[in-house]
């Protein structure tokens, strides 16, 4: 897990605090475990400045699948305007 990813992009796409974007960085090195735990896709998102849309900041799967076939780290997701759908990915 790239710490220095998740901050490049918190400090670009957001506004958290030095202090919020410390605990992300802490928390995206646990996701490869819970992800193999879980079974499944885990991600990190956090709000976009514009306080609707979010970046990807961490992003991690169990090592037998996945979900998406690339890193998706760094995209943006998109609030949906169908209420069964609350992200859209870009």
């Amino acid at each position: 897990m790239n710490c220095q990813a998740v901050k490049e992009l918190c400090t670009e796409h957001t506004n958290l605090s030095e202090a919020d974007i410390e605990l992300l960085e802490a928390m995206a090195l646990q996701i490869p475990y819970t992800a193999e735990m879980a079974g499944t896709d885990i991600f990190i998102d956090a709000p976009l400045k514009d306080g609707v849309d979010a970046v990807v900041l961490a992003w991690a799967c169990p090592k037998d699948r996945s979900l998406y076939g690339h890193s998706v780290v760094g995209e943006l997701a998109f609030a949906g305007r169908n209420p069964d759908t609350f992200w859209v990915w870009t």
